[in-house]
């Protein structure tokens, strides 16, 4: 079976949003410029994505903005050129999803639908986000600011965005629209480029909004900054404030402040690691959507999507402790020995991952070495449920050892929700034979966000 093709964007801004879709939300969720089977057979939005629950809902705009010697009237017909037509842009996609959610394509043609179904309706989660580009320079003029992002001020409704130049409140009385210019896009997606990270971002601020009568910040730049500056005892980014004040205004400079902060600093150094998860999860998206995936690798999408996206729902502090230990732990085993690291959430979601590097055997040829790969992935899951009986689901992922000259993935899922006795009595004799899993490979370490630096807070 032929793999399916995305389109990259059709304009230059949208080719760009394409990009960061791509680097933050992974390939197999997101979508640029899908199309609907209707007789218009016209593009939905500018980029879908798709996870889980999630829908987010992406229109790019880039206009020139007008220079009639007139700032009002400038400023209004931008408005409705560029935002405006965003606007109505997704949240006629909302609208046109929900009447008919299996009629979304890929390509203009409608010959290739989307590889998985979306979530059913009374459990889908729509979030709508607009760019608009074309004023950064006539924003940051305005406001007397270097950067170019539109001001909030949520008091602002409908039609009165016509006379508030440069600045964004609420544009739908019933839908929140989150409206960002491409920078802001930029910053939002090299801070948040997971899904997890981006939606919990989107939903806070809109949870923040949603009672208060205003809020007010000269860019969103400085509502970033307050919640990534912001976490709560459990370790989740947040809006937090001492009481519950009708209106607030986000501190000027605040964005600023924080990317400065050497906290901060380290946290992005150290980040780097967390990328080796990324690669992961884009080797297996890109071997399934081009159908290369070894033998054994590949699954329908609609039973493997779910079982990736695991994976691709750990936030990226996570990941970091993730590959950090998995990294650590290849990096220290023999080259001539199987290393094996079993990783399990501090939370309550009853999963688990195993990560073997296991060397190739001089006395078998590819073909039998990642069979015995595999065979030794479905081992070791058995084995780790019937250790722990409160698992359901479990990600193994074996490799070659780090200092070979080559590398493969083998990706095994099991469900062992359902666990029987005669799945128990075969683990307990896999474990009694091979005698794997005894030596301690679990970690649960608390991973901190921003690592400790002497005397400095990241406030």
């Amino acid at each position: 079976m032929n793999g399916w093709k995305k389109s990259a964007g059709t304009t230059a801004s949208e080719r760009i949003l394409a990009e960061f879709g791509e680097k933050a939300f992974l390939s197999l969720w997101s979508y640029p410029n899908p199309y609907v089977n209707d007789r218009t057979r016209r593009e939905l939005c500018d980029l879908l994505v798709v996870f889980g629950n999630d829908i987010i809902l992406f229109s790019d705009k880039f206009c020139e903005f007008p220079e009639s010697g007139n700032p009002k009237v400038d400023w209004r017909r931008w408005y409705r050129r560029c935002i405006l037509k965003a606007v109505r842009q997704v949240l006629g996609a909302e609208s046109r999803i929900k009447r008919d959610p299996g009629g979304i394509f890929l390509d203009p043609d409608c010959s290739q639908p989307l590889p998985f179904p979306l979530p059913a309706l009374d459990h889908a989660k729509f979030h709508r986000v607009v760019i608009a580009r074309g004023a950064e320079e006539k924003c940051a003029d305005h406001h007397h600011r270097e950067t170019g992002s539109l001001a909030v001020k949520t008091d602002i409704l409908a039609e009165g965005h016509e006379c508030t130049a440069f600045t964004i409140g609420k544009i739908d009385p019933h839908s929140y629209v989150h409206v960002f210019d491409g920078a802001i896009l930029e910053i939002l997606l090299s801070e948040l480029d997971t899904v997890a990270d981006f939606v919990r971002y989107l939903d806070n601020k809109e949870n923040l909004i949603s009672p208060r009568p205003i809020l007010l910040a000269d860019g969103e730049e400085d509502i970033l900054a307050y919640y990534l500056a912001n976490i709560d005892e459990i370790g989740d980014h947040g809006f937090q404030f001492p009481d519950t004040p009708p209106g607030i205004k986000f501190q000027t400079g605040l964005w600023k402040k924080v990317r400065t902060n050497p906290q901060y600093l380290r946290r992005k150094q150290i980040d780097r690691v967390s990328y080796v998860w990324d690669q992961i999860i884009q080797e297996f998206s890109s071997n399934h959507i081009k159908r290369t995936a070894a033998a054994g690798n590949f699954e329908g999408t609609a039973q493997f999507e779910p079982a990736l996206r695991i994976m691709a729902a750990e936030r990226r502090t996570v990941r970091r402790g993730y590959s950090h230990t998995i990294m650590r732990d290849f990096a220290q085993a023999r080259p001539d020995e199987t290393a094996c690291t079993v990783l399990i959430p501090e939370n309550s979601e009853k999963y688990a991952y195993i990560f073997l590097a296991v060397p190739p055997p001089k006395d078998r040829d590819y073909q039998g070495y990642t069979k015995l790969r595999r065979n030794m992935l479905r081992g070791h899951a058995k084995v780790l449920r019937s250790m722990r009986p409160d698992l359901e689901r479990i990600v193994a992922i074996g490799s070659e050892p780090i200092t070979s000259p080559g590398s493969s993935y083998d990706f095994v899922f099991l469900d062992v929700s359902q666990w029987t006795n005669s799945d128990e009595e075969e683990a307990r004799l896999i474990q009694h034979v091979t005698n794997i899993l005894t030596r301690g490979e679990f970690s649960t370490r608390q991973i901190l966000e921003y690592p400790p630096t002497p005397d400095v807070e990241i406030r």
